[in-house]
């Protein structure tokens, strides 16, 4: 029947699988059973409608193909080409976008030059490829039926098209593979100007543009002509041929090697150009852009063939796009409702208008499929089926990925909340200043001073003039360690830990600041000129010191940053949000072991995008707490008139290593966590001229001091200078033993000794008991004093309002699932049996 009646009919090799998967998951075949049963049909003439007869043929416009396939058929070049002529549109949209660090994430898809322009070059021209590869597999006698067709203007663009973008489409993607070999340098050929020009990168970005546009439209006119009747007999169109299941994995198995081909056409040509760390990079961005521009194309397909379902007439075509249009103004105006920067996000409305689209579609379906079922319910015997049976819900990989699926909404939920409550919690804290008065204290003791951690960890230092020394607290085996004796700026790596100790102590009348740091360096000439401990802000110090071994130098800026602070729920917060991007990836490397294998710069697009992204939907996370002191740092750096050295511990000295490599400044961190892949984020939002030099600008001027057993320093790897030392308290490291700053001045002093000849003894002490329970009741404190001093409802405005909010969302709700669904089947049956 299908080789007798289409005149030449296609092979089994050489039908659709592509265009057949799609058409069916869009319902336009109707039944398998149906179409093989319409025996009276030649194959392009069957229809999933009923019989053929002219009046159904006359509303599919004519044509071999009914409305919803058409759909299918020409919607995908309208995508393709569309996405070529927005990037070409583009293309000056967004001049010098990159003097700002490159935080336009939609600038990045303009941008000749950037990766994720190229790529999605990329991209759309391999999905150009199989969908020509789709369409000549349905359409495999296209030529005979092309060459049928009348004369006229259409047949001759057609055929002239043709005859130009065969050729200029093979020369093109000579170019492509043979520019990074360097063939056409001007060098080695002398190349006339225009040549030279072409062979740009946004050259090239028009031609490639220009080509696609021209397939997509040739496309569009080609099928135009051959699906007409009686033209589409010549063209080998078997809707019979869309139901076999072993064509369709012929054709997805080709399919796949066609994406297979070009992701090592990739890596071969950014490695030969570039390097395999840029290979690697173009890799991961195509393997993340080409299912993303597929999945977007068929949806938007989908939707079209959903929609022509209900447009029935001219009249509901008109209602549907000015509903559509309607939909995109409204979600303009929620944007700028919510801020006017949000109205300027184009991806921000974007995500919008598609979500109430969705949310709209899924309420008229819910009401349709009401309607239909108490339709159902009072014809008898009639029964309404979907267009093809899903059997592979309950199968194996399904039910996996179903699992995978709310697992990691269950992780994602988890970790919002834990967010939200911290932010909840820091703005209590903050609105009411419930904060503990004193964590860390210090007091003279007779030859010497005490300084206390909330109770917990006690450090003793006894002046070498003190005639009470405890042998047992005199310090044996100095220079250990290979960074022992070495000096930055005048000043060893003990004073640098004694500096981050004091953004911890509150400047109070007991904790005289100015009287500690004297009794610390009383031996320089070194005093405090500002000190921050703002609530909401990181607690910070600045330090002028001299030099006394040069007179001539500059002065020294020391910038203490304090850590975190236990009473301070806004420290947690900022903790988290600081190494989220590191923990993922260490989740990523354990459930996909080969990205291990990413280069840094890797890492860093993966996290800079993300970042990015979230910049273009209006999720800016660049509100860090370090804000206050980089724009003081870059404003000394500028000045000229002094050095800068950032400290600090903990997170201070993570602070202390982003800051350092942003502002290009020399940073001394205790026992921070490693920075090396989170700083690409800081990178990727924040302005300066250090913030291209990647991994680089953390290697040139910072040193670390790590303590084995330390877990806190595992969230992130590390960068520059690291020194690693024991720990002392090893017994209670899972209770952050490890990771005290009084242990860590400890150790230095004991193996490393003093240059200054200050400490004649030392001793170091930490329990955790009293701590936890000096915790536990201000935990409790600060809970009481936010509950006595809540203002939610003191407004009685603001309590219209909360309600009102209260009563929209649970009508929303109503309207959206409270509808009863009704299986339309079901519905039918049980009428049926109750008739009988």
């Amino acid at each position: 029947e299908t080789g007798s009646d289409t005149g030449g009919g296609a092979a089994p090799g050489d039908r659709d699988v592509g265009l057949g998967v799609a058409m069916r998951f869009t319902g336009v075949v109707s039944s398998p059973v149906q179409e093989l049963h319409t025996e009276s049909k030649a194959p392009w003439q069957r229809q999933s409608g009923g019989p053929s007869s002219p009046r159904k043929r006359s509303r599919a416009g004519g044509r071999g193909c009914g409305p919803r396939r058409w759909i299918v058929i020409v919607a995908p070049w309208v995508f393709v080409t569309l996405v070529s002529i927005v990037m070409l549109s583009s293309m000056g949209y967004c001049e010098g976008w990159t003097a700002g660090a490159g935080q336009d994430f939609v600038c990045a898809f303009s941008d000749p030059e950037a990766r994720l322009n190229r790529n999605l070059r990329l991209a759309s021209c391999l999905l150009l490829l199989q969908l020509m590869l789709c369409w000549i597999s349905l359409f495999p006698c296209w030529r005979g039926a092309l060459l049928r067709a009348q004369p006229g203007v259409c047949k001759v663009i057609s055929v002239g098209a043709l005859s130009i973008l065969s050729p200029a489409t093979v020369l093109a993607a000579f170019v492509w593979l043979a520019v990074p070999t360097g063939i056409f340098e001007a060098e080695r050929l002398d190349l006339p100007a225009w040549l030279l020009h072409a062979l740009t990168k946004k050259s090239q970005l028009v031609c490639a543009c220009a080509l696609q546009i021209g397939w997509g439209l040739w496309i569009l006119l080609t099928t135009f002509l051959v699906t007409r009747d009686p033209h589409i007999q010549h063209t080998g169109f078997d809707i019979v041929a869309l139901v076999e299941e072993e064509l369709w994995a012929r054709r997805a198995a080709r399919l796949k090697l066609m994406i297979w081909v070009a992701q090592f056409l990739l890596v071969v040509r950014s490695g030969v150009a570039e390097g395999v760390a840029h290979a690697q990079n173009d890799l991961v961005s195509f393997t993340v852009l080409y299912p993303m521009l597929f999945n977007l194309m068929w949806t938007v397909t989908f939707v079209f063939v959903r929609l022509s379902a209900h447009a029935r007439s001219r009249l509901h075509g008109l209602l549907i796009f000015v509903g559509t249009t309607g939909l995109v103004l409204l979600a303009r105006s929620l944007c700028a409702y919510a801020s006017a920067e949000s109205a300027q996000l184009p991806v921000l409305v974007f995500f919008v208008w598609l979500s109430i689209a969705g949310e709209g579609l899924r309420i008229i379906r819910r009401w349709s499929n009401l309607a239909e079922s108490v339709h159902a319910s009072m014809a008898e015997g009639t029964t309404l089926k979907l267009a093809v049976t899903s059997q592979s819900t309950g199968t194996l990989v399904m039910r996996v990925t179903y699992f995978v699926f709310r697992l990691f909404c269950l992780a994602s939920l988890s970790f919002v909340s834990v967010l939200g409550l911290c932010a909840l919690a820091g703005t209590v804290q903050h609105s009411t200043g419930l904060i503990v008065s004193d964590i860390v204290w210090w007091h003279t003791v007779p030859g010497g001073i005490t300084i206390n951690n909330a109770g917990a960890s006690v450090l003793k230092l006894r002046w070498r003039s003190s005639d009470s020394v405890n042998p047992e607290w005199s310090q044996s085996h100095p220079h250990d360690y290979m960074i022992c004796g070495k000096t930055w700026y005048g000043l060893q790596l003990l004073d640098y830990a004694l500096l981050s100790e004091l953004p911890y102590v509150k400047p109070t009348a007991e904790n005289d600041l100015p009287r500690l740091l004297k009794l610390l360096f009383g031996h320089v000439n070194i005093s405090i000129v500002r000190a921050s401990s703002r609530i909401g802000q990181r607690p910070w110090m600045e330090f002028e010191f001299r030099d006394p071994q040069v007179q001539s130098a500059k002065p020294i800026s020391i910038v203490a940053i304090g850590g975190t602070v236990v009473d301070r729920v806004v420290d947690y917060l900022e903790d988290i949000r600081m190494w989220t991007d590191p923990v993922v990836l260490t989740i990523l490397y354990t459930v996909l072991p080969l990205t291990r294998m990413w280069s840094r710069e890797t890492t860093a697009l993966f996290i800079g995008s993300l970042h990015r992204l979230m910049a273009s939907v209006g999720v800016r996370d660049d509100g860090w707490h370090y804000e206050e002191i980089l724009e003081h740092i870059r404003a000394l750096a500028a000045a000229g008139e002094r050095e800068v050295v950032v400290t600090g511990h903990s997170l201070g000295g993570g602070i202390a290593l982003v800051i350092g490599a942003l502002s290009g400044q020399t940073a001394v961190a205790i026992q921070p966590p490693g920075v090396y892949h989170s700083l690409a984020k800081h990178q990727a939002v924040q302005k300066g001229e250090h913030e291209a030099e990647g991994g680089s600008a953390l290697h040139k001027r910072s040193l670390s001091l790590i303590f084995e057993g330390d877990w806190i320093q595992h969230f992130d790897d590390h960068g520059g200078l690291v020194q690693t030392m024991s720990c002392d308290q090893k017994g209670k490291s899972l209770a952050a033993g490890c990771h005290l700053l009084e242990g860590a001045i400890y150790h230095l002093i004991r193996h490393c000794g003093d240059s200054a000849n200050r400490f004649g003894a030392v001793s170091h002490e930490y329990d955790l008991t009293g701590a936890g329970i000096k915790l536990f009741k201000a935990c409790m404190e600060i809970l009481r004093q936010g509950w006595k001093t809540s203002r939610w409802l003191e407004r009685p405005g603001q309590a219209r309002s909360i309600v009102f909010a209260g009563v929209a969302v649970s009508l929303l709700a109503a309207f959206r699932y409270g509808v009863p669904f009704y299986h339309p089947v079901r519905a039918a049956g049980n009428t049926k049996a109750h008739a009988e």
